[in-house]
């Protein structure tokens, strides 16, 4: 005797009807704002990327110094800096360098004179 669940058509299946599961399906992040974070929160993220900047500055400076140094968790900031970090070839954890070519800042003047130039003409 063949079994019913198996006969059932695979392209009939029920629609969902959370709209967050649909805009998931189609591959849309859902619009709805992320709450405020506490200042508890903001403040270690602060320091997060107080250490970072630190192991920028100073190359000499360890991963696991800078996560003393600022009292933060070298388990929490691998996990919510992991894009500002990269290991080395000799698998020590480095602050990653970032082009400031891509950052909006170049450190020529002619760029301080196009953006003076920009303002000027959006002014008008």
């Amino acid at each position: 005797m063949p079994k019913r669940h198996l006969l059932r058509k695979k392209s009939h299946r029920t629609k969902p009807n959370n709209q967050r599961a649909a805009l998931r399906k189609r591959g849309v992040k859902p619009t709805a704002a992320k709450p405020p974070r506490s200042d508890r929160e903001q403040l270690r993220f602060e320091r997060g990327q107080r250490a970072i900047a630190d192991m920028l500055g100073e190359s000499a400076l360890s991963f696991s110094a800078a996560a003393r140094k600022w009292k933060v968790d070298r388990r929490w900031l691998r996990k919510h800096f992991s894009s500002d970090l990269q290991k080395s070839s000799s698998g020590r954890i480095r602050a990653k360098v970032r082009n400031p070519r891509h950052n909006g800042y170049s450190g020529h003047a002619s760029s301080s004179n196009h953006q003076e130039q920009a303002r000027e003409a959006s002014a008008r």
